[in-house]
């Protein structure tokens, strides 16, 4: 018998799966913010948060942080020359102080001294302020001078949202500074407290003969100068499906105040699950407008008038007269302004004219 057998063959396909990887990031537009402002004045940029790359999508989220620790503006001071401005209680009783010989850098004082005699039970006296909205500032600070003359004592600065339930930002049992050079100290006040009603104290437990805590040129210090819509903290959604591109625009208002002239820097943070990108801001506060240095170009029948731009001026504006000793008028409405320059057909009449910067 003849036998045939049949081998079959199996045969294993292999299917490659192709995976493509994008590397979509979460960016902005623009990626900084620079600006020259006056004193006193505002001006609001909308920053659009997109997904560079297609096929993602995510949540994000946007705070402020300002990157000065300590260079930062007083918004409230106290320094005790007329008044405690403070509410004192407690078993010792916070005064005010002026000694001959006892004087915290030369001027009256906030002081809480020990008991000398009777029962040596520590003692506890509170120096407390009234209510702080630090809503507008994420990141606030305390700072004061002061003199601790004993060793037994504990002193701390504390901090409360509701004047009720009481942390510690700063405490100390060493002897601090001397009349002639009190300590300066500057205390961060965590972002939590950057809510409406906040409350700061000094608090002493002092045994006897533990010396005194003299206290002076309180400052509170904070910057509020940048806004996301309106708030400190700003969020959404943003999608990139090729097919379907969602955006978010954040309104940015920057408003200087009462800011002294100088440099000031914050980072507008924005987190998502794809990455962080930081946008960082540059506000630079002048006092007053510089003087535009001007050129002029005269062809036939036309004057072109161009001039240096002048930091925080919003528009210009142009006055012509035909006698440099005379009345200059107002000519603006009578030329074309494209950037720092200005055109007008003047015809063949010989004008003088200057360029005045302008901050609305």
């Amino acid at each position: 018998m003849n036998r045939f057998v049949l081998k079959s063959g199996i045969i294993i396909l292999f299917s490659v799966i192709v995976t493509y990887s994008y590397s979509s990031r979460l960016t902005s537009d623009p990626d900084t913010l620079s600006v020259t402002l006056l004193q006193g004045q505002s001006k609001e940029f909308n920053i659009i948060v997109k997904i560079d790359e297609a096929w993602a999508e995510t949540d994000w989220s946007g705070y402020i942080d300002y990157i000065d620790e300590f260079l930062k503006p007083d918004v409230e001071s106290f320094d005790f020359d007329d008044s405690l401005e403070w509410n004192s209680s407690g078993n010792l009783q916070w005064l005010l102080r002026s000694d001959s010989l006892e004087t915290l850098n030369g001027s009256q004082y906030a002081c809480v001294t020990s008991r000398i005699d009777g029962a040596p039970a520590t003692l506890y006296s509170y120096l407390t302020s009234e209510r702080f909205d630090f809503s507008t500032m994420p990141e606030p600070a305390i700072e004061f001078e002061h003199v601790k003359t004993g060793s037994s004592s504990q002193v701390s600065v504390q901090i409360s949202k509701d004047g009720a339930a009481w942390t510690d930002i700063y405490s100390s049992s060493l002897i601090i500074g001397s009349w002639s050079s009190p300590e300066l100290k500057k205390i961060n006040i965590s972002r939590e407290y950057a809510v409406p009603e906040v409350y700061l104290r000094f608090a002493a437990a002092l045994p006897r003969n533990s010396g005194v805590w003299a206290v002076d040129n309180i400052k509170i210090k904070g910057n509020n100068w940048l806004f996301l819509n309106d708030s400190l903290t700003a969020g959404g959604t943003v999608r990139n499906w090729m097919y379907e591109v969602i955006n978010d625009t954040v309104k940015v208002k920057i408003n200087t105040g009462s800011l002294p002239q100088g440099l000031y820097q914050a980072l507008i943070r924005f987190e998502s699950s794809l990455n962080n990108h930081d946008v960082p801001v540059n506000l630079t506060v002048i006092d007053h407008l510089s003087v535009p240095e001007a050129s002029i170009d005269m062809g036939t029948g036309n004057v072109t008038l161009s001039w240096t731009e002048s930091a925080g001026a919003t528009s210009y504006k142009v006055f012509a007269s035909d006698d440099p000793y005379g009345t200059f008028s107002d000519v603006s409405n009578e030329g074309t302004f494209s950037g720092t320059s200005w055109n007008q057909t003047a015809g063949e009449v010989k004008k003088f004219y200057y360029i005045v910067a302008v901050s609305d």
